[in-house]
């Protein structure tokens, strides 16, 4: 289970997602990504708006309006050479939206950014997760639970 399954999928597949920094054990604190959402799964914004590019290759483009993000955001996540993942990002929500068949996930590591007036833009690799479908089923209704405590319709 090394590839992931998108032989049906067009390269290049786009969503607008709700993003929110920070690190998962962390309960969004600290440094990462915290959560990656649909936009049209929130009654109101949590985070700050992306637009993911999935790329031929499996690379997930992170594309925020550098407009649309706080100057305090940016100086925390965007001022090193890459832009620090401590723990992997579970993209339960996000998977059949970008045509997988699968749960994937982004994994921890240092990635590339870059940026320009108008844009910032991150760019990871996406995995398949590797565990049997009953341990994705539980953390995908962990997952769930939790955000529908807070703003998923």
């Amino acid at each position: 289970m090394n590839n992931v399954d998108r032989s049906f999928v067009q390269p290049n597949y786009c969503l607008i997602s709700n993003v929110t920094f920070g690190s998962p054990s962390k309960n969004c604190r600290g440094h990462g990504i915290c959560s990656v959402i649909p936009a049209h799964f929130l009654e109101k914004r949590k985070g700050f708006y992306a637009k993911l590019i999935l790329e031929k290759t499996n690379t997930l483009c992170f594309e925020f309006k550098t407009i649309d993000l706080p100057k305090d955001i940016i100086q925390r996540y965007f001022t090193g050479q890459f832009f620090r993942l401590p723990e992997k990002v579970p993209l339960p929500f996000i998977a059949p939206f970008l045509g997988f068949n699968q749960l994937i996930y982004i994994p921890e590591g240092f990635y590339r950014w870059e940026r320009n007036k108008d844009w910032i833009r991150i760019y990871t690799p996406v995995k398949p997760h590797e565990k049997n479908q009953k341990n994705l089923n539980k953390e995908k209704n962990q997952l769930e639970r939790r955000f529908n405590n807070s703003v998923l319709l």
